[in-house]
């Protein structure tokens, strides 16, 4: 044991402790769980373009601060089609890359926290049994990301 450990711990431990937050603290997705279940599950278009534009009018957030986090999403679209669940697994890592994000963000002082909640409740909503329905799923969490994407405002106004 070298004179940084403690017993019973291994590693680094620099970034452990009050600042490390569990999920939860990062986000909180259950506040969209009922309009992710009609939006994923259902595939109701008006409340996809309803949320998807009170989002970005109230989120504070900016097309360039998601643009990374919508490539990705865009990127395991198209890889769906060529394999399927190495496609499906990568949705699923999404949410632990938008927790990440959303962390960094307040860091910088920037505003994720409510299209992160809405994100991770969507995702949360793309697992099912049948392989073709998880698909179907994804493919409407692209379509919700992009209909978010389109009405963020591509930077900040001034105030």
């Amino acid at each position: 044991m070298t004179q940084y450990q403690r017993p019973g711990q291994g590693g680094y431990q620099g970034n452990r402790g009050a600042q490390q937050q569990g999920r939860a603290a990062a986000v909180d997705a259950s506040r969209f769980a009922s309009a992710a279940e009609k939006i994923i599950v259902r595939g109701e278009v008006e409340a996809l373009i309803s949320l998807a534009e009170e989002l970005a009018k109230n989120s504070g957030a900016t097309r360039t601060s998601v643009r990374r986090l919508y490539g990705e999403a865009r990127r395991i679209d198209f890889l769906l089609d060529q394999d399927r669940a190495r496609a499906l697994r990568r949705a699923r890592l999404l949410e632990p890359r938008l927790v990440y994000q959303t962390k960094r963000a307040q860091r910088e002082k920037q505003n994720l926290g409510e299209i992160a909640s809405a994100l991770i409740a969507m995702i949360r909503q793309l697992k099912h049994d049948d392989p073709h329905e998880e698909e179907q799923r994804f493919r409407r969490f692209v379509e919700f990301f992009e209909a978010v994407v389109a009405y963020l405002p591509e930077e900040k106004k001034d105030e």
